[in-house]
């Protein structure tokens, strides 16, 4: 089998290995067994149960006690994606649909429909504004659901890009910050309704690979994951610098592969990320130490969770989802000290 994965093309082997990441993704289609995706919203933490391909949604459940037991949240039809402003609770699903709940008087009301098959992420402002990701194009909406702009990819039709999550750049909230595949991201601004790739010292992404690129918080910078790196940048839409390599995709199925990062202690430069072999503390360009093996290459995890995809940080814990699930696990939870982690498991009351 060596030999034979040796004669291979680099360009074939970067391809396959592309794909099956791509794969394990929120938007990819494919089949497969259910899988969760965290997420936080109006400081409560949410598991999305997730089919093996978009339009599969099951349900959604919520905590009160960091995840020992969950119970089903009353959610519409197929929800993937959900943002909160503190008052209200906006759900997007994969019928194309948006819908709001009220925190006054817990009823879901369906606000838009919004055109086209595929949408990726919902965020929504104080004012109760919200953006819609898909392919090629995000929405800017008002409160009633009506567009106040459309935010397209210039020049069209060079690319197809798909738009996934987003999240505010500051507290002003005028400019947000968009992750992209192919591993880009984009900064959307409402003040004069540009849409800018934020790439100043990046490669150009290379024909082939496909997959997001993921912006995360770091200190008052931050944290940029592509195929050739991670990067860092001390502000919005400036430049970035290579923060380490280790993680990037090379010609070979094992490659060390960056799936998700989190902020660990900003003040001593420490982050989390997540790759094939599990999450590993770093600091700065230097790995420290492993926190969490990964069953994908060590059993010190049990054989309950495989492939890491998110590192949701909420209160003392992160929470971590994976691609592969078995015996009713829906994740891991790993204590903000790094000290102990937990696998969650399905009580759904």
């Amino acid at each position: 089998m060596g030999r034979i994965w040796r004669r291979i093309p680099t360009f074939a082997k970067i391809a396959v290995a592309a794909l099956l990441l791509l794969a394990a993704l929120k938007f990819a289609h494919c089949s497969g067994d259910s899988r969760y995706s965290f997420e936080v919203a109006n400081d409560q933490l949410f598991a999305i149960k997730l089919g093996g391909s978009y339009g599969t949604e099951d349900a959604v459940f919520t905590t009160d006690d960091a995840g020992v037991k969950w119970h089903k949240f009353d959610a519409p039809a197929h929800t993937l994606a959900l943002s909160g402003n503190g008052d209200e609770l906006l759900a997007l699903t994969s019928d194309s649909q948006v819908w709001r709940h009220s925190q006054a008087d817990q009823a879901w009301s369906m606000i838009t429909a919004p055109p086209g098959r595929y949408h990726y992420g919902v965020l929504v402002d104080r004012k109760g504004r919200f953006l819609i990701s898909g392919i090629n194009e995000l929405t800017w909406h008002a409160k009633d659901g009506s567009i106040l702009h459309r935010f397209a990819v210039d020049p069209p039709g060079v690319e197809r890009v798909l738009f996934s999550t987003a999240q505010f750049a500051d507290d002003n909230q005028q400019q947000m910050i968009v992750d992209a595949n192919p591993y880009s991201v984009y900064v959307a601004d409402v003040r004069d309704g540009t849409l800018t790739r934020w790439s100043k010292g990046l490669r150009p992404t290379p024909v082939g690979p496909s997959g997001p690129g993921k912006v995360r918080r770091f200190g008052k910078g931050f944290l940029l994951d592509r195929m050739d790196g991670v990067f860092e940048a001390d502000a919005v839409s400036n430049e970035w610098h290579l923060l380490t390599n280790e993680f990037q995709l090379t010609d070979a199925l094992d490659s060390e592969l960056c799936r998700d990062m989190a902020e660990c202690n900003s003040q001593v430069r420490q982050w989390l990320v997540g790759s094939n072999s599990g999450i590993h503390l770093m600091e700065g360009p230097r790995l420290l130490r492993t926190v969490f093996a990964d069953s994908a290459t060590s059993h010190a995890a049990g054989d309950d969770t495989d492939l890491i995809l998110q590192i949701v940080p909420f209160h003392d814990h992160y929470f971590v989802s994976f691609a592969r699930l078995r015996n009713n696990a829906m994740g891991v939870r790993l204590d903000r000290d790094l000290a102990e982690w937990k696998t969650l498991r399905q009580s759904v009351q």
